[in-house]
């Protein structure tokens, strides 16, 4: 994370989870920040109520998306994922 920048992408799935509840909501929150501290574009998935309510409040975060994906059914496209990549590159 430490040579992302304004070009990158990053891509996190669950953030903050597999610990404790508090801990991962501080993680999560911290990493957001720092992200969003250096412009990077970034993807980030989570569950926590928390993390989410701190995304949609910080400034530099153009868009907080609630969206479900479709992994456990396996019918995840390739056109589907470029559709979602230009709305939220926009």
């Amino acid at each position: 994370m430490e040579h992302a920048n304004s070009k990158s992408l990053v891509l996190m799935d669950e953030l903050g989870s597999g610990t404790d509840p508090m801990e991962g909501v501080a993680f999560a929150m911290s990493i957001i920040d720092y992200l969003n501290k250096k412009h990077v574009t970034s993807i980030i998935t989570t569950h926590y109520s928390e993390v989410k309510a701190h995304a949609f409040n910080s400034t530099g975060i153009k868009k907080v998306l609630r969206w479900n994906l479709m992994w456990k059914h396996c019918r995840l496209r390739i056109d589907y994922w470029r559709e979602f990549l230009e709305k939220v590159m926009r």
